[in-house]
């Protein structure tokens, strides 16, 4: 029921949750990676590091420097699908 409800499994929807608030905590707030890591539930900032890097293909270090040019959207919205990222750009280049 949680994954036709949520086009989703819980724990995708976990992941989904925990890299997105992750990415926030990142861009607004001075805290370490390890710091963070612990907030959104792993136990070690390098288990933390490997998920985020295969989640937003980039290191969380690597994130947070260029917050600023907002290369990451998916923080905002993330995408499972990269069809549906592809699909997106081609919207937000008009």
């Amino acid at each position: 029921m949680f994954t036709t409800m949520a086009n989703m499994s819980p724990q995708e929807f976990l992941m989904n949750f925990r890299m997105k608030r992750a990415g926030d905590l990142l861009i607004k707030s001075p805290n370490t990676i390890t710091t963070i890591a612990i907030s959104v539930g792993y136990r070690d900032s390098l288990t933390f590091s490997k998920a985020f890097k295969k989640f937003y293909s980039v290191s969380p270090t690597i994130f947070r420097e260029e917050k600023g040019n907002n290369k990451y959207e998916r923080l905002v919205s993330p995408q499972r699908n990269d069809s549906s990222k592809q699909s997106h750009d081609k919207n937000t280049n008009k």
